[in-house]
């Protein structure tokens, strides 16, 4: 092998790899750019928490929030407070905060459909988002709530 030869090996590995780098970079800021979209930003403002997520808590759930879904991404929990949401796995490249939405701050709930699946449509008018939650997800977390609160 040359000299000339390696230099240009190397020098194509090393384009590739900036190439790489550039395209990760811009999938990242894409996905924090959607995820500003979907309303998680809007309730972020107001509901925020560095709250520990309960004990109980769903893992790897699937949630939209506003337009934009986090499929298999979302841990989920509930207690007397109210519900706690927060990304997990791939879902933390979109860079947002964990959630605490207090129960008095869902004003409505009522059937939709989350990926053909039953589930409850959350109306959070203060943040003028909503959010889903496939059904049988809601009801556990209901139930664990109102446990909470009866203690």
């Amino acid at each position: 092998m040359t000299d000339a030869w390696v230099s240009a090996v190397l020098g194509v590995a090393v384009a590739a790899l900036a190439l790489f780098g550039a395209i990760a970079v811009g999938f990242v800021r894409l996905l924090r750019l959607n995820g500003g979209r979907g309303g998680w930003r809007r309730l972020a403002r107001e509901f925020a928490s560095d709250r520990p997520m309960p004990a109980a808590a769903l893992h790897r759930q699937t949630i939209r929030v506003g337009a934009v879904a986090y499929r298999r991404s979302a841990e989920i929990g509930a207690d007397a407070d109210g519900l706690h949401l927060a990304l997990s796995g791939a879902g933390r490249l979109f860079g947002l905060p964990p959630l605490l939405l207090p129960w008095p701050q869902i004003a409505e709930s009522e059937p939709a459909r989350l990926y053909g699946r039953p589930a409850m449509r959350l109306t959070v008018p203060s943040a003028a988002t909503d959010l889903h939650l496939y059904l049988q997800t809601y009801q556990v977390l209901v139930a664990a709530g109102a446990r909470k609160a009866a203690s």
